[in-house]
C-alpha cells in the first residue's frame, strides 16, 4: 500500500506527514462516560434504566435485556446446594437502600456506605 503524503501540519510547518490508515477521515470518539453510566444503571436496576426497558418494550423492541444485571446473576447462581443435597441457599428480591449516617460518625465512613445492600436470603435445610 503506498504512503499518502499531505502538506505540513500546523504544529510542525517544515515536516511532510505520511497516512498509512485506509480511512480519510477520522472516526468519531464514542461517549464512553454514557456507555458506563448506562451499563452501571444496568446492572443495579436502576429507575432510570427501567423507563428506557418500558419504553423500548411499548415500542416494540423485545430485544432489549428485560432484567437487570444483579438479577440475572443471581438467577445463575442461586440456589446454592450442598454436595449432599441436604441444604440450600437462595437469593431474592436484592435492592440498594441509603444508609443513614449519624453525625457522630465521620465524612469518610459515611459516604463509603451510602448504598448497602439489602435482600432477602432464603436458606433451606
Amino acid at each position: 500500500m503506498a504512503a499518502k503524503t499531505s502538506v505540513s501540519t500546523p504544529l510542525s510547518p517544515g515536516l511532510a506527514r505520511h497516512s498509512f490508515a485506509k480511512i480519510r477521515e477520522p472516526l468519531a470518539v464514542p461517549d464512553l462516560l454514557a456507555l458506563q453510566k448506562a451499563s452501571f444503571d444496568w446492572l443495579l436496576g436502576r429507575e432510570d434504566w427501567q423507563a428506557k426497558v418500558a419504553a423500548e418494550i411499548a415500542a416494540g423492541n423485545t430485544e432489549i435485556p428485560q432484567m437487570s444485571g444483579l438479577t440475572e446473576i443471581f438467577e445463575e447462581i442461586s440456589p446454592i446446594e450442598d454436595l449432599a443435597g441436604m441444604m440450600s441457599l437462595s437469593f431474592r428480591d436484592h435492592r440498594f437502600e441509603r444508609n443513614v449516617c449519624h453525625q457522630r460518625h465521620r465524612a469518610r465512613r459515611c459516604l463509603a456506605a451510602r448504598a448497602l445492600p439489602r435482600g432477602l436470603l432464603r436458606a433451606l435445610h
